[in-house]
């Protein structure tokens, strides 16, 4: 597959190497960590977004020249990275392509975005893993749940499970990735470091084919599976942990392959859009209707999808613990109970708790936990994994009051055992997904259809 060269740019690089047109256009922009975009910038990426409502992602010539643009700086320490994070962020937060420019500005992204399909599929980033089989048949679909579209052999190899997995000695857990990603990139510098250490969590993650931006209810069987897979090659409960449009498709998999809920002991959502996000409503017209994957038409705040979603699935049915930032640049709004985080408690299901997080409620103001802005920083604070500590080591939910010192997990610049390197690899999760989102051949003009199933 040829893959355009489109988000370079989009994706925030500065034309220190650039020729003609991009150098003349970028070439004021020098110096500081996230100075804030000038005209010149702010001007060429308005021609980027007409040349997307134009002609779409491939084919445009000014967007292909803008392939080897470098970052600017480099962050030198983690204190760094929070800062531009929230400058970026500040009292009126950038738009998504704003935002993203600034994020590789500052170092805070991969020096080439053109090869982002080809550089993240393989290795830890595989969706063509060979696992071993269960010691009894997981597929076809238990009786009750909905039967699979997708074959074992597709499923079970995009289950990546890392050297460190004892199968079964300690508890299982399941890492879900975002619209656009890929579960190594998304985990390996945080969860995946951190969680073999521990004696309550060992986790494998899923390199979903399409980098989830195939229809939702489609990336949501490769959940469902793997719930049963794992489960069945542990003879144990597993727990997921699960962010942005993998929440959608943990809630989607316990809903419709209700086989699941009784193999799930505890479920943490980073970032969850059970209700959608306006600002995706609001960003694919502006990136032309052919802009669109299948799966970000879908988790538009008014999408029919999001409407059946509301109605069937926008309530626990597992013990759920919920964690984001009033602030995120992703998914709108995700303040208060409209949050579109926030998972209601099924009177009819009291078993499974759920504890609703939003970090400017429950952590300092002036803490790096509230500070952060920005869709992925919970990965790698310390609040998380306080939070998944917890949840894994009792029954039900996180319970934050019991959580020794929650103030100081807040007040943490990162969460203890990472690095510079990791903070940064987490952080270019973003712009690495929206280089996917522009790049991904396959588009839409109107949103999939709800599965017959659902309706």
């Amino acid at each position: 597959m040829r893959i355009a060269i489109v988000p370079a740019l989009i994706l925030g690089c500065t034309a220190a190497a650039a020729p003609g047109l991009v150098g003349g256009l970028l070439g004021g922009v020098t110096g500081g960590l996230v100075g804030g975009l000038t005209g010149q910038l702010k001007n060429t990426i308005g021609k980027i977004e007409q040349q997307l409502n134009d002609v779409g992602v491939t084919g445009s010539a000014l967007l292909a020249q803008l392939g080897d643009i470098q970052p600017l700086s480099k962050p030198s320490s983690i204190q760094d990275v929070v800062t531009i994070l929230t400058k970026i962020g500040g009292v009126k937060p950038a738009t998504l392509l704003e935002s993203t420019v600034q994020l590789v500005l500052s170092g805070l992204g991969p020096s080439n975005l053109a090869t982002v399909m080809n550089q993240y599929s393989a290795g830890v980033n595989s969706e063509n893993n060979i696992n071993r089989e269960p010691a009894s048949p997981v597929y076809p679909a238990a009786a009750g749940d909905v039967p699979y579209s997708i074959t074992e052999e597709k499923l079970r190899g995009a289950i990546y499970i890392p050297s460190t997995f004892t199968y079964g000695k300690k508890p299982p857990v399941i890492l879900v990735p975002a619209t656009g990603t890929k579960g190594g990139f998304t985990y390996y510098n945080n969860l995946g470091k951190l969680l073999p250490q521990q004696e309550y969590a060992d986790p494998v993650w899923l390199n979903v084919p399409g980098w989830l931006l195939e229809e939702v209810p489609w990336n949501s069987e490769f959940v469902a599976y793997a719930i049963n897979y794992i489960s069945g090659i542990t003879s144990r409960n597993v727990s997921v942990v699960a962010l942005s449009q993998g929440n959608l498709n943990t809630q989607w998999a316990l809903t419709y392959w209700p086989s699941t809920r009784a193999l799930v002991s505890d479920y943490i959502a980073v970032s969850p859009d059970y209700h959608g996000s306006a600002i995706i409503e609001a960003m694919c017209p502006s990136l032309g209707l052919l802009s669109c994957t299948p799966s970000l038409s879908q988790q538009t705040y008014t999408s029919n999808f999001i409407q059946s979603f509301r109605q069937r699935s926008a309530a626990a049915f597992v013990p759920t613990t919920t964690i984001y930032t009033a602030t995120d640049e992703i998914v709108q709004p995700q303040h208060g109970t409209g949050a579109s985080g926030y998972l209601l408690q099924d009177s009819s299901r009291p078993a499974a708790g759920v504890v609703n997080v939003e970090l400017q409620k429950v952590c300092p103001l002036d803490s790096p936990a509230s500070l952060l802005s920005d869709h992925v920083s919970p990965l790698w604070g310390a609040a998380l994994q306080a939070l998944i500590k917890d949840a894994l080591t009792h029954d039900g939910p996180a319970d934050i009051s019991r959580i020794p010192n929650w103030t100081g997990e807040c007040s943490k610049l990162a969460a203890d055992g990472l690095t510079l390197a990791d903070v940064v690899g987490t952080t270019s999760i973003g712009p690495i997904a929206v280089a996917s989102w522009l790049l991904y051949p396959k588009r839409v003009t109107t949103e999939p259809a709800v599965p017959a199933y659902a309706l």
